[in-house]
């Protein structure tokens, strides 16, 4: 708050007093003389070294140009140093002050931070002086709109940015995690990458802002699982993140952390959180920071090497130096690399002064001791010359764009534990146009390359083969009972109690029953994908159902016709007929199978199945799927089946029932029918619970399918044929007697009905012999009725 009344007490006092200000460029003179006077603003702190370090840079610049005859001659620049403490009010206080006071200012260098910058930058344009800048990195600074005579040669944070996308793309991430504090110029870090990331395959998945709870911020990167985190914050606030994320044990070798390259290379060492120097090393051990790329030649505008300007400055702080320091040298200065910008910067001053020197005298226009605030043309002349500055810095090579931007190169460092704690480089920008060439052989992973998203294996479930044994195993078996019964219906066809149930029609319940068997062995247990199973799988299920059920059906039906009518003559309920209606059923299902089928074909497609399963030891997420038969149009599909089989279900139990009380073993097989029917009615209803209600993995549709059609075609086998056969089997060991009273029954249903003898009284004795029988006597009298009433019948 304090900050604030004190930034809008400045613009009030500004503003009002502009007036004023014009007032005074004009009546006050100031004794100029052939020094040029320049305003250095620096943010020195007691924290932060970066003001201190960019403050001596600037005056070692100083001290080298005027020891040059060549540079300014006759004149000498005076670096007029002031703090701004990184206060915006301060900043503006400082810069008012040494505006107001004499001698008359020529430029003004700084100031260190993008937000104070941002305000002495629009001031000194008022004045009609052109400010250069050695450290502020706010890309809005190069609006010209709004700071049109101000020049830089630090790199704005959209360099950084567009190299760090290079970084990514260089290793092939796709995904990283951005965390940064909640300060305006590292906020904008996320807009600004958004710029660069639209024309690649790159996106920023997460945004962490932070601004004194960082340990919640590591907290939601360790749920997310970040992998690559670019770290926008001040070196306090890093540290605190490196820490928390110990504490959390978000670390090891497949994250990436990416900070600034304006910390201090021990940065980690200092004592402000609860993690010693070690813990912090674990955690930060292989990060990666870009920053300008440094020359280290000796052909520089100032004759000196950046080894020779960096040792002198260590002279300076009674440091020993490294006479061959590299870029990768250890230093345990924080911003050391602003060193040679405020001395670049420095220089950029100089020679625009000096260019503006020469042009003046070769027009007869006097010196630079001429200039006034309110000199318009010469300060015009001045930043022209700035505009057109070109030279050899130990930094690099010093130009300008036309938004003042500086037209620098960049490199990428690793930080390597196993290098003495060194950095390394491993990329270089050439040109101007964010191309860097990588050096990717110096780059050291210690388990190998990182990856930007956790690996995931997709792994094909099987149909585990002991339980497909199994199954085959139970479907041969019944497959081999159905042989039993189709031989003994085939060989005992002519038998009277076999060919009063439809011989005929009880193997086409077999042959049904066969192809539900069938359906058992149709699994593509190889995982090949082929969409023929899924089509031999419904076609041969749907053919097994119809014909085994179709069959039943009729049988049922043909019996219900005869017990509601004893007057029905039976012409349309002859085997050909059931087997005509049969047909019918089935072909009917299979052509719509067909047509369904060819407009809406079946597709093989993969399944997750369960929760994805987390492989700590290898890192990587292991992923279950199935292959699964769908349609397009698949509940329309099944909804269609079921109703049509529903149908036909619902009015074969109602037949059934009707049909419940009749019990002529010989004729019919009415109770053991309704007791198959009965049986269907439940499976099917269970299936279609279970098909439509629940979600089943392949593994239990395979079983429950199976089950079912073994259940149901193993039930509807036994209900048919077992009773015949064990009839039969009495029969056989009841002897002649039973042939004899057969006989006897047949000559008494063959008698005139008009006979006037009882046909009881004529066999008194054969009947009286049959008390004992195990052949049920009544159901032979039943029979002789209702053969009286079907004299057409042939089985009669």
């Amino acid at each position: 708050m304090k900050l604030h009344r004190r930034v809008l007490t400045f613009w009030f006092v500004f503003v009002t007093l502009d007036g004023l200000t014009a007032l005074f460029q004009k009546s006050v003179s100031c004794n100029n003389n052939k020094t040029l006077s320049v305003i250095g603003l620096f943010g020195k702190t007691v924290q932060y070294d970066i003001g201190d370090i960019s403050e001596h840079g600037a005056q070692l610049a100083v001290n080298d140009i005027n020891s040059r005859s060549d540079i300014l001659p006759g004149y000498k620049i005076a670096l007029l140093a002031a703090t701004t403490q990184g206060d915006v009010s301060i900043g503006i206080e400082q810069l008012l002050k040494m505006l107001f006071e004499c001698p008359t200012k020529v430029m003004v260098l700084g100031a260190s931070t993008s937000y104070v910058t941002s305000f002495t930058a629009a001031i000194s344009r008022r004045w009609n002086l052109v400010q250069i800048s050695f450290s502020a990195a706010d890309p809005a600074l190069s609006d010209k709109s709004k700071f049109p005579w101000f020049f830089r040669t630090s790199l704005s944070t959209e360099v950084y940015s567009q190299a760090f996308i290079k970084l990514m793309q260089n290793f092939q991430w796709v995904e990283f995690s951005v965390i940064h504090q909640s300060y305006a110029l590292l906020t904008s870090t996320e807009e600004r990458m958004n710029m660069f990331l639209n024309a690649t395959n790159i996106t920023l998945v997460n945004v962490e802002t932070f601004h004194t709870n960082v340990g919640k911020t590591i907290k939601n990167l360790k749920s997310k699982d970040a992998r690559i985190i670019y770290v926008a914050s001040f070196e306090n606030k890093a540290r605190q993140a490196v820490c928390a994320a110990y504490r959390r044990n978000f670390y090891g070798p497949q994250r990436v952390w990416i900070f600034p390259a304006s910390y201090g290379s021990k940065w980690y060492e200092i004592n402000d959180t609860k993690c010693t120097a070690s813990q912090m090393l674990q955690v930060i051990d292989g990060y990666f920071t870009i920053a300008p790329s440094h020359y280290h030649g000796n052909d520089t505008v100032s004759k000196m090497s950046i080894s020779d300007v960096y040792c002198r400055y260590k002279t300076l702080r009674n440091q020993s130096c490294d006479p061959h320091y590299k870029d990768n040298s250890v230093d345990d200065l924080q911003g050391l690399h602003y060193m040679p910008l405020a001395y670049d910067a420095m220089w950029a001053v100089a020679l625009a002064l000096h260019k503006t020197l020469t042009d003046l005298k070769a027009s007869g226009s006097g010196g630079l001791e001429n200039f006034t605030y309110n000199n318009t043309k010469l300060a015009e002349k001045i930043y022209e010359n700035m505009q057109n500055v070109s030279f050899k810095g130990i930094s690099g090579d010093i130009a300008f764009s036309p938004k003042g931007e500086r037209v620098a190169t960049v490199s990428v460092f690793q930080f390597q534990q196993n290098s003495g704690g060194q950095f390394v480089a491993i990329g270089r920008q050439k040109r101007s146009d964010m191309e860097i060439e990588w050096n990717n052989t110096r780059v050291y992973w210690p388990k190998g390359k990182p990856v930007s998203v956790r690996p995931t294996k997709k792994r094909l479930i099987p149909l585990p083969k002991e339980k497909y044994i199994v199954m085959c195993s139970l479907a041969a078996l019944g497959m081999l009972t159905s042989a039993i019964f189709l031989t003994f219906n085939i060989a005992y066809r002519n038998v009277r109690m076999i060919k009063m149930s439809s011989p005929m029609i009880n193997n086409l319940i077999v042959i049904g029953c066969l192809f539900s068997y069938s359906s058992i062995f149709i699994e593509d247990v190889f995982l090949s994908g082929l969409s023929v199973y899924c089509y031999a799988k419904l076609y041969v299920t749907i053919l097994g159902f119809y014909t085994a059920f179709g069959a039943l059906f009729s049988k049922t039906w043909r019996v219900y016709k005869i017990m509601s009518d004893l007057s029905f003559n039976g012409q349309d309920l002859q085997d050909r007929h059931l087997f005509l209606r049969v047909a019918v059923l089935v072909i009917f299902n299979l052509l719509l199978l067909v047509v369904w089928t060819s407009v809406d074909p079946f597709i093989v497609e993969r399944q997750t199945e369960g929760q994805p399963e987390l492989n700590k030891e290898e890192d990587y997420i292991e992923i279950s799927e199935s292959l699964r038969c769908r349609l397009k149009y698949s509940q329309s599909l099944d909804l269609v089946l079921l109703s049509t089989q529903g149908l036909l279900i619902f009015f074969g139990a109602f037949l059934a029932w009707q049909t419940r009380k009749v019990s002529i073993p010989e004729l019919n097989d009415s109770r053991w029918v309704g007791m198959c029917i009965y049986n269907v009615v439940l499976l099917g209803s269970l299936r279609a619970i279970l098909v439509m209600g629940t979600h089943q993995t392949p593994e239990m549709t395979y079983l429950t399918d199976s089950v079912i059609a073994f259940i149901g075609a193993s039930v509807t086998q036994y209900f048919i044929f077992v009773p015949k056969m064990m009839a039969f089997r009495r029969q056989r060991q009841a002897g002649p007697d039973v042939l004899l009273s057969r006989l006897v029954m047949k000559n008494m249903c063959l008698a005139p009905s008009g006979s006037t003898r009882s046909p009881t009284s004529q066999h008194v004795t054969v009947v009286t012999s049959l008390k004992s029988s195990p052949v049920n006597t009544m159901s032979e009298v039943e029979d002789c009725r209702i053969c009286r009433s079907r004299k057409s019948d042939s089985n009669c």
